[in-house]
């Protein structure tokens, strides 16, 4: 396992993969520790499950931001597999809570 020094830029991946940590743990912590089955999130409602498919994402994509940032060549992936993992499991998330959402609005259960 080698570390690089200490750039401008790998600082700034640090510091970005600590804020994306940050917000993922209160994504997922609010998900599980809340009383009901969907939240209002810009407008549109989301699931549970959804908030915390969010917070995993975003916790991923902080650890793969922090492990480029310090220059450890183990236990990672590409970036940009990274988040686009991410970005494709909330998309499907969200896909399903707007489908199920659409269901019940038809009469369906």
């Amino acid at each position: 396992m080698t570390v690089a020094a200490l750039t401008g830029e790998r600082f700034s991946m640090i510091c970005a993969g600590i804020v994306l940590a940050l917000g993922g743990f209160t994504f997922f912590v609010r998900a599980h520790r809340a009383g009901c089955e969907a939240f209002l999130l810009a407008g549109a409602r989301i699931s549970r499950v959804s908030l915390m498919v969010i917070g995993l994402a975003l916790l991923g994509v902080s650890y793969h931001l922090v492990t480029h940032g310090a220059g450890i060549e183990g236990f990672r992936a590409p970036l940009w597999l990274a988040a686009a993992v991410a970005a494709v499991a909330v998309a499907l998330s969200l896909m399903t809570d707007r489908l199920e959402q659409r269901g019940r609005r038809d009469g369906g259960d």
